[in-house]
């Protein structure tokens, strides 16, 4: 789908030429000859709406899947993506959404990887497809993948935060997911539309998480308010990350009832998929009382 910038730019472009046309039709055309006029700019318009329309089509089938509706999401994602300027199909991110990863990592596999095995480092496909196999079980695997997509596109800030989960997932290198962590707070731009600020707070629960693992209590207490003060402002769906990397931060600083309540928190706002089966997994974890991280 063209960004919005495009649209604009599409906007101006047509507007211009109505306008070089418009001038044309009155110096050369006999008056009241301006069917043509009239054509050229009802079709300028027509396409201006379907884009717009396509856009915001797309985006509410995505939070279709994000509201827990999945199936009724892909099917409309796969009928839609065969219309002209739909743009890069999200079946990926649903199916990833939905906690389906290995139906997931099949339809992105093509996608994030050249024919030849080479990853595509700058490559949404090749985060989400990392982000699939760590939700997978193949953690390790798919640490090994991120670390050469951070190398490989070292300005890719969102490569690094999802390295950095990975790390925390395994219970290793605490001090690394930290570093990284801060390193794409640093560089956040500050954009103010809601994604930009979603994903602000996010970074700074799972900061919350891993400073936990770091032993610096404090710090992590302090990034724990912060993030969840914030999150009242995010969509149920959103907020459920936050409740679940929170959920990792309490767990790993021993304090077993917030983190129950705050993985509980997560499912109960997600109702399924990727961040339940998270949470869940973070429950499981309390009571196997794993919490031994080095690094």
């Amino acid at each position: 789908m063209p960004s919005k910038a495009a649209i604009a730019f599409i906007s101006f472009a047509m507007l211009g030429f109505v306008a070089t046309l418009a001038i044309l039709q009155r110096t050369f055309a006999p008056p009241g000859h301006y069917e043509v006029l009239a054509l050229v700019l009802s079709e300028s318009l027509l396409l201006l709406f379907y884009l717009l329309a396509l856009e915001k089509l797309r985006n509410w089938i995505y939070r279709l899947a994000r509201h827990g509706d999945y199936d009724r999401a892909l099917r409309l994602n796969r009928f839609w993506a065969w219309f002209p300027g739909y743009g890069t199909t999200r079946e990926g991110l649903i199916l990833f959404d939905a906690g389906r990863y290995e139906d997931a990592m099949q339809f992105l596999r093509p996608r994030a990887f050249k024919r030849n095995g080479t990853p595509r480092f700058r490559s949404m496909a090749l985060y989400w497809y990392s982000l699939a196999l760590d939700g997978s079980g193949r953690t390790a695997e798919a640490g090994a993948l991120l670390e050469k997509a951070v190398l490989g596109a070292p300005d890719r800030n969102i490569l690094k935060v999802a390295l950095a989960t990975c790390l925390l997932s395994q219970e290793k290198e605490a001090s690394v997911a930290c570093y990284l962590l801060q390193q794409a707070i640093a560089a956040d731009p500050g954009g103010q539309y809601y994604g930009a600020k979603s994903d602000r707070i996010k970074r700074q629960a799972r900061l919350a998480w891993a400073l936990a693992a770091c032993g610096r209590r404090s710090e992590a207490e302090l990034k724990i308010g912060e993030a969840l003060a914030q999150s009242r402002e995010m969509r149920p769906d959103d907020e459920a990350d936050v409740h679940y990397f929170v959920g990792e931060a309490w767990r790993v600083l021993g304090e077993t009832s917030k983190a129950r309540a705050e993985f509980e928190r997560a499912i109960t706002a997600s109702v399924e998929g990727n961040t339940a089966l998270n949470a869940k997994k973070g429950l499981a974890k309390l009571d196997s009382k794993s919490s031994g991280f080095s690094g």
